[in-house]
């Protein structure tokens, strides 16, 4: 999923939007969410809320 998205957003000459991929981010090893950051392994919580704010103040 994530190199069709890849390829999906980079075919177009001025993209309308970015891709930000939280997948590292916010998963472990077994490519769950982390404990950490939710609640009912599905949403994130304050701390995976958190994780998500500072990844796309990164963007810039």
């Amino acid at each position: 999923m994530r190199s069709a998205l890849t390829v999906a957003v980079g075919a177009t000459p001025t993209p309308m939007l970015r891709l930000l991929d939280l997948t590292d981010a916010l998963s472990g090893p077994d490519g769950l969410m982390r404990d950490e950051l939710t609640d009912d392994g599905c949403h994130t919580n304050a701390a995976g809320r958190d994780v998500v704010r500072r990844e796309v103040a990164a963007l810039g």
